[in-house]
């Protein structure tokens, strides 16, 4: 209990580490292997790389037909799982160390 609360600071040191390169590998593969027409490019790197070449990027077409979506992947899957797991973490950590938990902690756990 409370480990993402443990390792919260190296977690997001990484995370931001692999945010970054995610983005450069989106902004190429927008750029030159779109996966739909939606894709394109201003020709202004920063401006390209902070607004995004594509609108649904998708890998694995050739193993299946509408491929894999990252957007999907990378919003629903972690993120939102962090979310719920955080708070709960959170929670258990304050029980640990104060050995209850806020009023405003319940909440935010019930409501999550």
């Amino acid at each position: 209990a409370g480990v993402c609360f443990d390792i919260f600071g190296g977690m997001v040191a990484g995370l931001n580490v692999f945010s970054l390169l995610f983005t450069l590998f989106l902004y190429f593969k927008g750029k030159y292997f779109p996966s739909t027409p939606d894709a394109g490019s201003t020709g202004d790197f920063v401006f390209d790389f902070f607004w995004g070449t594509e609108l649904y990027p998708r890998l694995g077409h050739a193993l299946w037909s509408i491929g894999w979506d990252l957007k999907l992947f990378t919003n629903c899957r972690w993120g939102m799982m962090y979310w719920g797991l955080s708070v709960m973490s959170y929670a258990a950590k304050q029980y640990e160390l104060e050995g209850t938990v806020a009023a405003s902690m319940l909440v935010s756990c019930v409501t999550q």
